[in-house]
Protein backbone atom coordinates (compact mmCIF):
# COMPACT_ATOMS: atom_id res chain seq x y z
CA UNK A 1 0.00 0.00 0.00
CA UNK A 2 1.52 3.05 -1.39
CA UNK A 3 0.78 6.77 0.91
CA UNK A 4 -1.26 9.29 -0.74
CA UNK A 5 -0.63 12.98 0.67
CA UNK A 6 -3.36 15.62 -0.72
CA UNK A 7 -2.37 19.24 0.60
CA UNK A 8 -5.39 21.10 1.70
CA UNK A 9 -5.42 24.58 2.76
CA UNK A 10 -7.31 24.48 6.52
CA UNK A 11 -9.95 27.25 4.88
CA UNK A 12 -11.20 24.62 1.99
CA UNK A 13 -13.03 22.72 3.73
CA UNK A 14 -15.06 21.64 0.91
CA UNK A 15 -12.28 21.17 -1.40
CA UNK A 16 -11.56 18.63 0.99
CA UNK A 17 -14.97 17.21 1.62
CA UNK A 18 -15.30 16.63 -2.33
CA UNK A 19 -12.04 15.08 -2.36
CA UNK A 20 -13.41 12.53 0.56
CA UNK A 21 -16.24 11.57 -1.14
CA UNK A 22 -13.84 10.73 -4.40
CA UNK A 23 -11.41 8.75 -2.50
CA UNK A 24 -14.62 7.21 -0.91
CA UNK A 25 -15.90 5.70 -4.34
CA UNK A 26 -12.52 4.77 -5.68
CA UNK A 27 -11.84 1.72 -3.38
CA UNK A 28 -8.02 1.21 -3.54
CA UNK A 29 -5.54 -0.21 -1.96
CA UNK A 30 -4.18 3.24 -1.42
CA UNK A 31 -3.89 5.05 2.44
CA UNK A 32 -5.29 8.54 1.17
CA UNK A 33 -4.32 10.90 4.08
CA UNK A 34 -4.71 14.84 4.08
CA UNK A 35 -2.13 17.23 4.46
CA UNK A 36 -2.65 20.75 5.59
CA UNK A 37 -1.18 23.09 3.54
CA UNK A 38 1.38 25.54 4.69
CA UNK A 39 0.39 29.23 4.48
CA UNK A 40 2.25 32.12 5.01
CA UNK A 41 0.35 32.69 8.27
CA UNK A 42 1.23 29.29 9.82
CA UNK A 43 3.85 29.16 12.21
CA UNK A 44 5.92 26.32 10.36
CA UNK A 45 6.33 28.88 7.37
CA UNK A 46 8.67 30.43 9.38
CA UNK A 47 10.42 27.25 9.78
CA UNK A 48 11.15 27.48 6.06
CA UNK A 49 12.80 31.21 5.96
CA UNK A 50 16.04 30.65 5.59
CA UNK A 51 14.97 28.76 1.92
CA UNK A 52 11.99 31.55 0.51
CA UNK A 53 13.95 34.83 2.02
CA UNK A 54 15.54 35.11 -1.02
CA UNK A 55 13.44 38.14 -2.74
CA UNK A 56 16.60 39.79 -3.97
CA UNK A 57 18.05 36.68 -5.75
CA UNK A 58 14.66 35.82 -7.23
CA UNK A 59 14.49 39.33 -8.76
CA UNK A 60 17.26 38.96 -10.34
CA UNK A 61 16.63 35.50 -11.51
CA UNK A 62 13.21 35.79 -12.94
CA UNK A 63 12.54 39.72 -13.07
CA UNK A 64 10.19 39.17 -9.29
CA UNK A 65 9.98 37.57 -5.88
CA UNK A 66 8.38 34.80 -5.28
CA UNK A 67 4.52 35.92 -3.36
CA UNK A 68 3.80 34.84 -0.21
CA UNK A 69 1.44 31.85 -1.67
CA UNK A 70 3.96 30.85 -3.89
CA UNK A 71 6.33 30.62 -1.04
CA UNK A 72 3.87 28.96 1.10
CA UNK A 73 3.12 26.39 -2.04
CA UNK A 74 7.10 25.77 -2.00
CA UNK A 75 6.95 25.15 1.75
CA UNK A 76 4.28 22.55 1.65
CA UNK A 77 6.10 20.29 -0.83
CA UNK A 78 9.06 20.35 0.55
CA UNK A 79 8.23 19.55 3.81
CA UNK A 80 6.47 16.28 1.80
CA UNK A 81 9.79 15.73 0.23
CA UNK A 82 11.32 15.63 3.76
CA UNK A 83 8.76 13.41 5.34
CA UNK A 84 9.42 10.84 1.73
CA UNK A 85 13.16 10.67 2.72
CA UNK A 86 12.07 10.21 6.58
CA UNK A 87 9.43 7.97 6.06
CA UNK A 88 12.08 6.12 3.15
CA UNK A 89 8.83 4.87 1.50
CA UNK A 90 7.68 6.07 -2.02
CA UNK A 91 4.16 8.25 -1.30
CA UNK A 92 1.87 10.40 -3.87
CA UNK A 93 1.66 13.90 -3.77
CA UNK A 94 -1.68 15.41 -4.57
CA UNK A 95 -3.44 18.61 -4.55
CA UNK A 96 -7.06 19.18 -3.74
CA UNK A 97 -8.47 20.20 -6.94
CA UNK A 98 -8.21 16.99 -8.78
CA UNK A 99 -10.45 14.15 -10.26
CA UNK A 100 -9.28 10.30 -11.51
CA UNK A 101 -9.03 8.97 -14.32
CA UNK A 102 -10.31 5.54 -15.09
CA UNK A 103 -6.87 3.88 -14.78
CA UNK A 104 -5.59 5.71 -12.07
CA UNK A 105 -5.19 3.06 -10.05
CA UNK A 106 -3.64 0.46 -12.54
CA UNK A 107 -1.16 3.32 -13.39
CA UNK A 108 -0.45 3.84 -9.37
CA UNK A 109 0.38 0.14 -9.60
CA UNK A 110 2.54 0.52 -12.84
CA UNK A 111 4.64 3.60 -11.12
CA UNK A 112 5.18 1.01 -8.08
CA UNK A 113 6.69 -2.05 -9.39
CA UNK A 114 8.69 0.66 -12.15
CA UNK A 115 12.26 1.22 -12.15
CA UNK A 116 11.13 5.29 -11.96
CA UNK A 117 11.48 7.63 -8.85
CA UNK A 118 9.40 10.41 -9.87
CA UNK A 119 6.49 10.69 -12.11
CA UNK A 120 4.53 13.73 -12.19
CA UNK A 121 0.68 12.20 -12.99
CA UNK A 122 -0.23 14.79 -15.57
CA UNK A 123 1.46 17.21 -16.52
CA UNK A 124 0.39 21.07 -16.90
CA UNK A 125 1.32 22.09 -20.24
CA UNK A 126 1.97 19.44 -23.26
CA UNK A 127 5.45 20.00 -24.87
CA UNK A 128 6.94 17.76 -27.16
CA UNK A 129 8.61 14.29 -25.29
CA UNK A 130 9.73 11.20 -26.10
CA UNK A 131 7.11 7.81 -24.91
CA UNK A 132 9.70 5.89 -22.90
CA UNK A 133 7.69 2.68 -22.65
CA UNK A 134 3.62 2.99 -22.40
CA UNK A 135 2.67 4.98 -19.87
CA UNK A 136 5.50 7.36 -19.10
CA UNK A 137 6.57 10.30 -21.53
CA UNK A 138 10.10 12.40 -20.78
CA UNK A 139 10.88 15.84 -21.84
CA UNK A 140 13.56 18.34 -21.66
CA UNK A 141 11.10 21.13 -21.86
CA UNK A 142 8.91 22.81 -19.25
CA UNK A 143 5.77 21.11 -18.60
CA UNK A 144 4.99 22.81 -15.00
CA UNK A 145 2.01 21.57 -12.53
CA UNK A 146 1.99 19.79 -9.25
CA UNK A 147 -1.49 18.60 -9.52
CA UNK A 148 0.18 15.00 -8.56
CA UNK A 149 3.06 13.17 -8.66
CA UNK A 150 4.70 9.81 -8.14
CA UNK A 151 7.56 10.55 -5.43
CA UNK A 152 10.40 8.29 -4.01
CA UNK A 153 12.89 8.98 -1.53
CA UNK A 154 15.82 8.89 -4.28
CA UNK A 155 14.25 11.76 -5.87
CA UNK A 156 12.90 13.71 -2.47
CA UNK A 157 16.31 13.86 -0.88
CA UNK A 158 18.01 15.63 -4.55
CA UNK A 159 15.19 18.27 -4.59
CA UNK A 160 16.20 19.26 -0.79
CA UNK A 161 19.57 19.08 -1.99
CA UNK A 162 19.50 21.42 -4.91
CA UNK A 163 16.62 23.90 -3.44
CA UNK A 164 17.88 25.30 -0.56
CA UNK A 165 17.07 28.67 -1.94
CA UNK A 166 13.63 28.94 -3.32
CA UNK A 167 14.12 31.55 -6.40
CA UNK A 168 11.27 30.31 -8.23
CA UNK A 169 8.24 28.52 -8.12
CA UNK A 170 8.00 24.88 -6.90
CA UNK A 171 6.61 23.47 -10.28
CA UNK A 172 9.24 25.46 -12.13
CA UNK A 173 11.69 24.06 -10.14
CA UNK A 174 10.62 20.39 -10.25
CA UNK A 175 11.14 21.22 -14.63
CA UNK A 176 14.80 21.80 -13.96
CA UNK A 177 16.18 18.10 -14.32
CA UNK A 178 19.64 19.79 -15.31
CA UNK A 179 19.85 21.57 -11.41
CA UNK A 180 18.57 18.70 -9.29
CA UNK A 181 18.94 15.52 -11.91
CA UNK A 182 16.11 14.31 -11.89
CA UNK A 183 14.19 13.30 -14.38
CA UNK A 184 11.33 15.63 -16.28
CA UNK A 185 8.79 12.76 -16.79
CA UNK A 186 5.04 12.43 -16.33
CA UNK A 187 2.40 10.00 -17.30
CA UNK A 188 1.22 9.95 -21.06
CA UNK A 189 -2.04 10.00 -21.45
CA UNK A 190 -2.37 11.14 -17.46
CA UNK A 191 -3.81 9.20 -14.50
CA UNK A 192 -5.65 12.53 -13.03
CA UNK A 193 -6.92 15.81 -14.32
CA UNK A 194 -7.50 19.23 -12.62
CA UNK A 195 -11.27 19.30 -11.82
CA UNK A 196 -11.85 23.12 -10.17
CA UNK A 197 -9.43 25.38 -12.56
CA UNK A 198 -9.26 27.66 -9.38
CA UNK A 199 -6.23 27.95 -7.65
CA UNK A 200 -6.00 28.15 -3.71
CA UNK A 201 -1.84 30.23 -4.15
CA UNK A 202 -2.15 33.92 -3.89
CA UNK A 203 -0.89 36.90 -2.12
CA UNK A 204 0.21 40.05 -2.39
CA UNK A 205 2.99 40.58 -5.37
CA UNK A 206 2.15 37.49 -7.69
CA UNK A 207 0.88 39.99 -10.65
CA UNK A 208 3.66 42.08 -9.59
CA UNK A 209 5.47 43.69 -12.87
CA UNK A 210 8.92 43.30 -13.02
CA UNK A 211 11.51 46.49 -12.61
CA UNK A 212 13.25 47.08 -16.09
CA UNK A 213 16.31 46.23 -14.64
CA UNK A 214 15.52 43.37 -13.14
CA UNK A 215 13.93 42.35 -17.08
CA UNK A 216 17.61 42.32 -18.11
CA UNK A 217 18.63 40.31 -15.78
CA UNK A 218 16.15 37.91 -15.76
CA UNK A 219 16.89 37.48 -19.64
CA UNK A 220 20.55 36.86 -19.21
CA UNK A 221 19.74 34.41 -16.45
CA UNK A 222 16.99 32.42 -19.10
CA UNK A 223 20.21 32.52 -21.59
CA UNK A 224 22.58 31.30 -19.09
CA UNK A 225 20.35 28.50 -17.79
CA UNK A 226 19.57 27.67 -21.73
CA UNK A 227 23.52 26.80 -22.28
CA UNK A 228 23.00 25.00 -19.16
CA UNK A 229 20.39 22.51 -20.09
CA UNK A 230 21.68 21.99 -23.16
CA UNK A 231 25.31 21.40 -22.08
CA UNK A 232 23.65 18.59 -19.40
CA UNK A 233 21.68 17.35 -22.37
CA UNK A 234 24.50 17.07 -24.78
CA UNK A 235 26.50 15.07 -21.69
CA UNK A 236 23.56 12.80 -20.67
Amino acid sequence: MIKAWIINLKNAQQRKQKMQEKISSLNVDIDFDFFEAISPYDERFLLYQKHWNWDWLSKIYRGKSLSLGEKACFASHYALWEKCVQTKEPMLVLEDDIGFEENFVEKVHFLLSSHYSFVRLTPTFQKPYVLLDSYVAESSLGVCGTLGYYLTPISAQKFLKYSQRWICPVDNFIDKFYIHHVRNLYLQPPAIFEESGESCIGGEGRNQKPNPVFIITREISASVEFIWRKIYEYIH
